[in-house]
């Protein structure tokens, strides 16, 4: 008993500091060089390694070459079991303005072992709150979304994308 106590504390200590010296910074750029496939980039950053998170700042997100967004903070949360992407005050480019309206404070998206087939996300801003699934197996997102009476009054056109529920929320369905 005493020896598999003794290997469950070593394999913990050893991914615990295996998390803490990962390469973070290596990790984001390869995730940008994906994100570029994509027609995505983020510009102007400035980064934060805070052993077991990272933060980068002050992004610049375009896509298809037209400034999109500027990002506060993003935040990844590396835990062995657990990992999270955290984005904060999010403001949108003014061309979306017909669209949505232009704020997110956060963004919060979670990855657990245990359902490894499922992203969860959650999102609040001045369009309300949006739960989101990104579902990798069927290659489905899924947004269930409360709106503001800013978007129920302004932006009707966007939601009629979504199909409204019994309980009052928007659900909007798409595979990626």
């Amino acid at each position: 008993m005493k020896k598999t106590a003794l290997i469950l504390l070593n394999m913990f200590v050893f991914s615990a500091l295996l998390l803490y010296l990962l390469p973070k910074e290596n990790l984001y750029y390869l995730l940008e060089q994906n994100l570029e496939k994509k027609s995505i980039v983020l510009n102007n950053e400035k980064f934060k390694d805070k052993g077991l998170q990272f933060e980068v700042r002050d992004a610049a997100l375009f896509y298809k070459g037209v400034e999109s967004a500027d990002i506060g903070k993003i935040r990844f949360d590396f835990f062995l079991l657990y990992n999270a992407v955290v984005l904060k005050e999010i403001k949108l480019s003014s061309v979306a303005q017909t669209f949505i309206p232009l704020y997110v404070n956060r963004v919060d998206f979670r990855y657990s072992i245990f359902n490894p087939l499922r992203i969860r996300g959650k999102a609040r801003g001045e369009f309300g709150e949006a739960d989101i699934f990104l579902h990798l197996l069927e290659k489905k997102i899924t947004v269930i979304l409360s709106p503001s009476e800013i978007m129920l009054q302004k932006y009707k056109n966007s939601l009629k994308k979504f199909k409204k529920s019994q309980d009052g929320e928007y659900v909007y369905e798409q595979n990626i």
